[in-house]
C-alpha cells in the first residue's frame, strides 16, 4: 500500500488543471494505448501491422519501461507511430496501481481527444484489426468503461472452496463476499475520459477500502484477496458514485447506471479457470499435480511463487491454429496475452505437421471474414460462469 500510495499522491500533484475535464467534443474521439511494459514489447511486429494503416488522428500511444535502466536510454517501441514515453516510475508485483493511475495522468495530460484508455501489458497481442478496436471502443461506446470480473467464490475462505473443489478457477473473488461494494476484475481494463478522471482523482479513497475489505478477511486469508491494481480501479468508480448519492444500493445496478460494462477485452487463461469452456487449456484446467488431488499446499504455492516459473497464467509458447482462429474470428475479445517473442502457431489451417511463428500468421488472420454472430460472444468473465450463452461460432 505504502508503494501504491505514494506513487498515486505524486501522480495527483502533477495533474493538469484542465485535464480532468471531459473530453474535446469539437476533436475526433481516441483511443489511448498505454502499454505497461518490463523493458519492451514481446511481439512488436504484431503492433507494427497493427497501427501501419490506422489513421493518425484516431490514437495515442503511451509507454513505460519498468526496467531503470531502460527507463530513459533504449528506443522507445512504437516510436515511429508517435508513442510517448511515460516518465519513470517504481512499481512492483502486486503494487502497480499507482503506475496505472502515474500513466493515466500522463494521457489525460496529453491529449484531451483522448476518449477509451486501454491498458496492454508487454506481452499482449491485438486479436482484432485497428479499425474493429476503434469502432467497439469509441464509436460504440464511447463514455463506457469495460471490466473483465473476477467471479465470486461460492465459499468464503480458501480452504472451503478448495474442500468443495480441489480445481476451483485460481482468479476468483473472495473480497466482495465480505464487503460487496470491492469488486476484483482483471487489470487490463478499458476506461472511459470521465472514469479515467475519477480513478485519478480518487484512488486513495479506493484503495483505503480495499485495504478495510482485505483486513477484515480472516488470516488464512493473507495475500488471496487479490492485487491493489486487480480491485481498486472499479472499487473507486462505486465508491465515487455512492458518494454522488447517485447509488441504487446494489453494485451491480450502479455499475451499469455509471457507464461500466462487463466486458473482457483481454483474454487470458489463469488455471482452473476455463474448464468446461470451449476454450479450455487442457495443460492448465487438467491438474497441477502429478497424483490424482493435487493438495491445497500446492494450489497456494502457484499463486505465491514466482509466475514465470509456474506459467500462472498460461504463457502461449505455443497454440494451435484452431484455437487462435476462435479468439480471434469467433470470440469479441480485442486483445490477448501472455505470448511470448517467439511464440508458434501448430497446423494453420489443419495442416497438422506445419507450424509457423505467430507474428506472421495473426495479422493475416485479421484480414479474413469475420463472423456475423461474433458481436454475441462477448465474455464477462473469464471462467465457466462468465462464458458466453451462444454456442461457439464456427470457425
Amino acid at each position: 500500500k505504502a508503494l501504491d500510495e505514494s506513487v498515486i499522491r505524486s501522480a495527483v500533484a502533477n495533474v493538469k488543471k484542465d485535464a480532468l475535464s471531459a473530453r474535446n467534443t469539437s476533436l475526433p474521439p481516441k483511443v489511448a494505448f498505454i502499454f505497461l511494459t518490463y523493458k519492451g514489447l514481446q511481439l512488436p511486429s504484431v503492433w507494427d501491422a497493427f497501427f501501419a494503416d490506422a489513421p493518425k488522428h484516431a490514437y495515442t500511444i503511451y509507454v513505460h519501461q519498468a526496467r531503470r535502466k531502460d527507463a530513459n536510454t533504449t528506443e522507445l517501441p512504437l516510436t515511429k507511430y508517435g508513442a510517448v514515453r511515460i516518465p519513470q516510475t517504481e512499481s512492483a508485483w502486486c503494487a502497480v496501481l499507482g503506475l496505472e493511475v502515474h500513466a493515466l495522468t500522463t494521457a489525460l495530460n496529453d491529449d484531451h481527444a483522448n476518449s477509451q484508455f486501454v491498458f496492454l501489458g508487454d506481452s499482449t497481442v491485438p486479436l482484432k484489426p485497428f479499425e474493429y478496436v476503434q469502432k467497439k471502443l469509441v464509436v460504440d461506446s464511447p463514455d463506457k468503461s469495460k471490466f473483465c470480473l473476477a467471479s465470486p467464490s461460492p465459499k468464503k475462505t480458501l480452504y472451503e472452496e478448495f474442500a468443495m473443489d480441489p480445481k476451483f478457477c485460481l482468479f476468483n473473488d473472495f473480497l466482495t463476499l465480505y464487503n460487496p461494494r470491492v469488486v476484483k476484475h482483471h487489470q487490463w481494463m478499458v476506461l472511459s475520459r470521465e472514469h479515467a478522471g475519477s480513478l485519478v482523482s480518487h484512488a486513495l479513497d479506493g484503495l483505503s477500502m480495499f485495504e478495510k475489505a482485505h483486513n477484515s478477511m480472516p488470516s488464512s486469508m493473507t495475500g488471496v484477496g487479490g492485487c491493489s491494481d486487480e480491485v481498486v480501479p472499479l472499487t473507486t468508480l462505486l465508491q465515487k458514485f455512492q458518494q454522488d448519492g447517485k447509488s441504487t444500493g446494489d453494485a451491480t445496478k450502479d455499475m451499469e447506471l455509471m457507464g461500466v460494462e462487463h466486458y473482457c477485452t483481454t483474454f487470458v487463461g489463469w488455471m482452473h479457470c476455463l474448464r468446461n469452456t470451449p476454450l479450455s487449456l487442457c495443460d492448465i484446467d487438467s491438474g497441477i499435480s502429478t497424483g490424482s488431488k493435487p493438495t491445497l499446499l500446492e494450489t497456494v504455492e502457484d499463486l505465491e511463487d514466482d509466475p514465470e516459473a509456474k506459467d500462472v497464467p498460461h504463457k502461449f509458447r505455443e497454440i494451435d491454429y484452431d484455437y487462435l482462429a476462435q479468439l480471434v474470428r469467433g470470440e469479441s475479445f480485442l486483445f490477448a496475452r501472455k505470448f511470448v517473442a517467439d511464440a508458434i502457431v501448430k497446423g494453420p489451417k489443419g495442416r497438422s505437421s506445419e507450424v509457423v511463428s505467430l507474428a506472421s500468421i495473426l495479422p493475416a488472420m485479421w484480414k479474413e471474414p469475420a463472423e456475423p454472430t461474433r458481436e454475441q460472444r462477448i465474455w464477462t468473465s473469464l471462467d465457466t460462469l462468465g462464458q458466453p450463452k451462444s454456442q461457439p461460432n464456427k470457425i
